[in-house]
């Protein structure tokens, strides 16, 4: 797999395109393409090495757009949340299936009910909630070899509501249909006239290919339409 990031302070659709020579040469089973996430708390140290000014949005978009046609030009195919699978890898087969299910860890073949992170700042996922190992490597070796236990940076457990939702979220990004049931039992059928039109293919709520770009950006709506944020 690659990590491609897009947004960086200096950085412009010509970067973008240079990427093109890399994807050919390694020909990633799967890519996933992040904006740049910025942390704010680290601004002081950074500033010490110069002028880093992000994008403006509208640039950022155009980069993103510039690196969803090239990645779709190499034979990647959008899954949503800015991962792409290649023909080639051992995800298309779940891909085409609507079986490819997405962690907070990864991307699986099919839905997993535990995942176990072992290393620093890993996140380990259950049915119940979120556990995230210490993020500070020191920290982590103490509590390993000293205490025997694992280093834990913070955990949570999901509420009933949560679970509802993620299981809806999964459902939505395995399948691209945005379920009518699961809408009326979660009293979020407004959601549907919120969504520009273009972005649904046909009366069953399946998402066109410009509707899987913002998928996120859906999601996040539903999120809020239901635990009425």
């Amino acid at each position: 797999g690659m990590d491609l990031i897009y947004g960086l302070p200096k950085q412009g659709q010509a970067h973008i395109e240079n990427w093109e020579r890399s994807l050919k040469q390694f020909n990633p089973h799967w890519v996933s393409l992040y904006p740049m996430a910025p942390v704010p708390w680290l601004a002081p140290y950074q500033e010490a090495y110069g002028e880093f000014k992000e994008p403006d949005h509208q640039e950022k978009a155009h980069m993103f757009m510039k690196a969803h046609e090239l990645l779709s030009q190499l034979g990647q195919h959008h899954f949503g949340f800015g991962h792409y699978i290649n023909e080639s890898g051992k995800l298309y087969a779940p891909l085409k299936e609507r079986t490819l299910f997405r962690s907070v860890s990864g991307l699986y073949p099919h839905p997993y009910d535990f995942t176990l992170s072992l290393g620093v700042g890993a996140i380990s996922e259950s049915q119940q909630g979120l556990h995230q190992n210490n993020r500070i490597l020191e920290k982590f070796k103490h509590t390993i070899l000293k205490k025997g236990v694992v280093s834990t940076e913070r955990n949570h457990l999901f509420s009933t509501k949560e679970k509802t939702f993620l299981i809806f979220a999964r459902k939505v990004l395995a399948s691209k249909v945005l379920p009518h049931e699961d809408l009326e039992n979660m009293e979020i059928l407004g959601l549907i006239g919120e969504i520009p039109s273009h972005w649904l293919q046909n009366t069953e709520n399946q998402l066109s290919e410009r509707g899987v770009l913002f998928l996120k950006n859906i999601l996040q709506k539903a999120e809020k339409s239901y635990f009425g944020l």
